[in-house]
């Protein structure tokens, strides 16, 4: 008995510490974000009324691979562009479901820069109303690289604050939609 009870502690202690280990680092993680999409679309609005700008909304789902390196997966609503003139309005909106990997440079123990390259898949639809016999609706979708750069505070082990950019291309139909995102968002350690 004597000499098992050593041997209990021992094992006791290495089985404490590493369940404690175990229990710091939490690689899942969720955010939320909310921000203004700027539209860039490729069409001559001269001598029409012009909206380029919207609100644009992310759920995002992440598992920190090391200290420097994540995976995201999210849903991103960028709101819409629209022109009106002559009593026509020509609306085109957009959502995607993309999957990026984020770099983490960590400045100081709660401030961090972030880089992001992402593929993404893309959903949009344009419609033309108040045209009378030309009233049309359409969808296209694409698959399109993204990037973006921004930064991260921690307030505390669970909770960090995050500004992004981000640059979103759509290919359309030989031409581009370019969809400039400034987002401020908070993330979720579980």
């Amino acid at each position: 008995m004597k000499k098992a009870l050593p041997v209990l502690i021992v094992s006791a202690l290495c089985f404490s510490s590493t369940q404690a280990l175990a229990e710091e680092y939490k690689p899942f993680y969720g955010a939320v974000f909310l921000g203004q999409a700027s539209w860039d679309v490729d069409l001559d609005t001269s001598g029409a009324s012009l909206d380029d700008k919207d609100t644009f909304f992310s759920l995002v789902g992440g598992y920190k691979v090391n200290e420097n390196v994540a995976v995201e997966l999210a849903y991103n609503d960028f709101g819409g562009w629209s022109v009106s003139g002559n009593g026509a309005t020509f609306v085109i909106d957009a959502t995607s479901f993309s999957l990026s990997a984020v770099g983490n440079i960590p400045i100081n123990n709660d401030f961090n820069l972030l880089g992001r390259l992402g593929m993404e898949k893309w959903d949009g639809d344009a419609t033309l109303s108040g045209a009378g016999s030309l009233n049309s609706s359409e969808g296209e979708d694409g698959t399109d690289l993204y990037f973006g750069i921004g930064g991260a505070y921690k307030i505390n082990e669970k909770v960090a604050i995050r500004l992004e950019y981000q640059l979103h291309e759509f290919d359309v139909g030989g031409g581009d939609i370019d969809v400039d995102v400034l987002t401020l968002g908070a993330s979720f350690v579980f």
